[in-house]
């Protein structure tokens, strides 16, 4: 009991150095917490919509940026095009499903300035196939009709029915003007979020690219067929990129696991900063209490009672910081989020279990290893010492 009773006097709430060093706690738990939600969320809606791609199969590509004018069309696609003809007969390779070609080009509007929104002109089996589906309207029925991502149509203010103006360049005094049919439900990726999706006709055309597209998604649902198509694809495409969507879905997970180690890591420094406070606080106390240290070894306690006194102050600490920490971690992830939808952004959040583990241990980690120097300092002093200290 005596343990426990100079642990508390030490933790008393008016003790301005108690509130502050649990402060450093909350802080540092709570931009872990925050970080952590943010990074499993990106991961989540990445997947989410990813998964529709990976069961495409492949996606095609040209090896470099290709400049179309070759083609007569007198323009430039920096990321290079593909004929349309170069790929009919694809979807009738054995064991493909279904085959989408793709022309991604950047557009801009008056409203938004220079700031780019990605215009996709997509088949609209392809819409319906590889997006999450609509939250208002319908998809089009018409070449000057579009359907909106869910941060561009924030950015845009647009609804269905409204009317909205693309422009190839910033402020050019003349574009495509279509109607807005359907917006799009959130998908927490930017690219997607941030596009207006058209016909593709009317994109080659707006465009003068007609007759080329730049990406070709080729879906097979048969995991058996793969690789026979993955083969008549490179020997017919010899001077075409031919990824395998599960490869891109690798790749995808290996960047997303370099951002959690990031995020981590930021939110670690944050941590290592309330450790040191923790230190500091953990040293003062063993300072103060001198000669109590010394009469509880006069009495019988061991160098380990000594140690786990202070040991389970600095404990304590965490004990008191770590749970408001994740509340206020959510609730700042919450504003953040919040925040930035109102601006037309959006921030996938993820609450799990694992983001509160995580932070609770980490805190409790910091605060065990924080508190091991001043705790054996006092561990190793001296009863003679510590008595005639003043």
């Amino acid at each position: 009991m005596t343990l426990y009773r100079i642990v508390l006097a030490d933790l008393n709430p008016r003790n301005l150095r108690t509130v502050l060093t649990a402060l450093g706690i909350v802080i540092g738990v709570a931009s872990l917490v925050s970080l952590l939600a943010i990074g499993y969320g990106m991961r989540a809606a990445v997947r989410e919509n990813l998964e529709g791609l990976v069961n495409m199969g492949f996606i095609l590509m040209p090896s470099g940026g290709t400049s179309s004018g070759g083609l007569g069309l007198g323009s430039v696609s920096p990321m290079g095009v593909i004929p349309e003809g170069e790929i009919e007969g694809i979807d009738e390779i054995y064991g493909v499903s279904l085959v989408t070609p793709v022309l991604t080009q950047v557009g801009f509007t008056r409203q938004t300035g220079d700031s780019a929104l990605l215009v996709i002109g997509t088949p609209l089996s392809g819409l319906e196939k590889g997006l999450p589906g609509l939250i208002e309207g319908s998809y089009w029925t018409g070449d000057r009709e579009a359907v909106l991502g869910a941060t561009a149509a924030k950015m845009l203010s647009a609804k269905p029915g409204d009317r909205i103006e693309i422009l190839k360049r910033p402020y050019d005094k003349e574009g495509l003007s279509v109607r807005v049919v359907g917006i799009l439900s959130s998908t927490g990726t930017f690219l997607q979020d941030q596009a207006i999706y058209l016909p593709l006709e009317t994109v080659q055309e707006f465009y003068g690219q007609e007759g080329v597209v730049n990406l070709v998604f080729v879906r097979v649902d048969d995991p058996e067929a793969a690789e026979a198509v993955r083969e008549v694809l490179v020997k017919r495409y010899p001077d075409l990129m031919i990824v395998e969507t599960d490869q891109v879905m690798q790749n995808v997970g290996s960047i997303l696991g370099i951002l959690d180690a990031v995020l981590l890591g930021i939110g670690s420094i944050s941590m290592l900063i309330a450790g040191l406070s923790i230190t500091n606080s953990v040293m003062m106390s063993v300072n103060e209490k001198v000669r109590e240290i010394g009469i509880l070894k006069a009495l019988g306690y061991t160098r380990g009672e000594i140690l786990r006194i202070f040991i389970v102050e600095g404990l304590a600490y965490s004990a008191v910081g770590g749970p408001i920490g994740v509340a206020a971690g959510v609730l700042a992830a919450k504003f953040v989020s919040s925040a930035l939808s109102v601006r037309g952004y959006a921030l996938p959040l993820e609450f799990g279990p694992q983001s509160v583990v995580a932070g609770l241990a980490i805190s409790l980690a910091v605060s065990l290893i924080a508190s091991i120097p001043p705790a054996r300092r006092a561990a190793s002093m001296r009863v003679v010492e510590a008595l005639s200290h003043e």
